[in-house]
């Protein structure tokens, strides 16, 4: 008889008894293997959201507050400069611009303040380009900045029409009062009418407070002020009986008395230029002149001394003086007609007596300079009459025969 055969499947491995040791190992890999392969599901997925959601989430909050913050803050300096503008009014100013421009996001705040447009009891003035800026949100310190073509219109009517490098000035608010700097660069012009050149290298300007102004004794200073002006030409009919050209001039002084800054002294404050002069020569204010030198030809001029204001607000002083150039200037007066001929040859007599000559010829004459009653005398000359300043809309025009009023003609200067 036949012996019978088992059938396998094709390509089946025999069967391992359950629990064998192959069987254990097997499992065992598995296991570690989907261990290893992936976290547990629910961290994976928090993982996943914090970092797609979450955190740019916080991200664009933070910009949407850094954002408004910044577009606050430029409306802010918009509507502050608005209003300081406005208030100018009082003072007989008018300013306007253009529509203000909100720039610079987001690393500053530059509002643009196109066709800018100053007029006043001094003059005026237009520039295409201005800007009020805050450099690092510094609410504090702003800058005042012109740049490109501009025209100033003086005081009696004339204008001048050039461009400007740069023309900038710095606010700083502190304790003791405000600190303020001015710095001008490469001006180039000339006279609309006549069309004489006029050109300024360069202007500086410093104010720093040293003390509260508000209740000052009249010897305290208040403010240190500094300037200094290089290379500036002027058309003769600016520069009246002087040059054309001013080389260089330097000034160091102190404001001492109870001078307050129009708007920063409260409600007790003054509110304008006017009242604030009042109450500073009221307290026995002066400006205390250190040093000033001028180089305009033909003088060149070393002056001391102090100045106050009288009761119409004018300016009035004693000064020492030591002058380069004051017989040539004498020649140039007698010339224009500001001197006549025979006061200017009883005039050479005495300068001449009172100089001292140098090494190269030039006369060189120390001598006390005055101005009172709008009437600038050096020693026993009387060289110029000077207009009167009107400070602000608030001061009246003075009367004549009062002091800050025009003085009649002195003996030997003509009208």
């Amino acid at each position: 008889m036949a012996r019978s055969r088992r059938n396998t499947p094709h390509g089946s491995s025999s069967s391992r008894p359950p629990g064998s040791t192959g069987s254990r190992q097997d499992a065992s890999l598995r296991a570690e293997k989907t261990d290893r392969a992936s976290p547990p599901p629910t961290e994976g997925r928090s993982f996943n959201a914090f970092r797609l959601i979450i955190l740019p989430s916080i991200g664009l909050v933070i910009l949407l507050l850094f954002t408004q913050g910044w577009f606050m803050l430029a409306d802010s300096v918009t509507e502050g400069w608005t209003r300081w503008a406005a208030a100018q009014k009082t003072n007989g100013w008018t300013i306007t611009t253009d529509p203000p421009q909100r720039r610079g996001y987001p690393v500053k705040v530059d509002i643009g303040l196109p066709s800018l447009r100053i007029t006043g009891p001094a003059g005026g003035l237009e520039a295409q380009s201005a800007s009020l800026t805050f450099n690092g949100w510094a609410p504090g310190t702003p800058i005042f900045r012109i740049t490109g073509p501009v025209t100033l219109t003086l005081a009696d009517g004339q204008k001048l029409s050039g461009a400007v490098e740069e023309a900038k000035g710095t606010l700083t608010q502190s304790t003791t009062g405000i600190a303020l700097s001015v710095i001008i660069t490469n001006f180039r012009g000339r006279q609309m009418t006549t069309g004489v050149p006029v050109s300024l290298d360069s202007l500086t300007l410093t104010v720093d407070p040293l003390t509260s102004g508000a209740g000052a004794p009249d010897r305290t200073p208040v403010y240190r002020l500094a300037g200094a002006i290089k290379a500036l030409t002027l058309p003769q009919t600016v520069t009246g009986q002087f040059g054309t050209a001013l080389t260089e001039a330097v000034l160091q002084g102190e404001i001492r008395g109870p001078f307050v800054v129009p708007g920063t002294g409260g409600a007790k404050g003054p509110a304008t230029l006017v009242q604030a002069l009042k109450t500073w020569r009221d307290g026995g204010g002066t400006l205390e002149v250190q040093r000033l030198y001028v180089d305009w030809a033909p003088l060149k001029i070393g002056v001391a001394g102090t100045m106050a204001l009288d009761e119409g607000l004018q300016p009035e002083g004693a000064f020492s003086t030591s002058i380069n150039g004051l017989v040539p200037m004498l020649d140039r007066l007698e010339r224009q007609g500001v001197v006549r001929g025979r006061d200017a040859s009883i005039a050479r007599v005495l300068l001449g007596a009172m100089g001292q000559r140098g090494a190269d010829g030039s006369v060189t004459h120390s001598l006390p300079l005055s101005i009172q009653n709008q009437k600038l005398t050096v020693g026993p000359v009387p060289l110029i009459q000077m207009p009167p300043v009107r400070w602000g809309a608030d001061m009246p025009v003075p009367e004549a025969g009062t002091p800050g009023s025009a003085p009649q003609t002195p003996p030997g200067v003509t009208d």
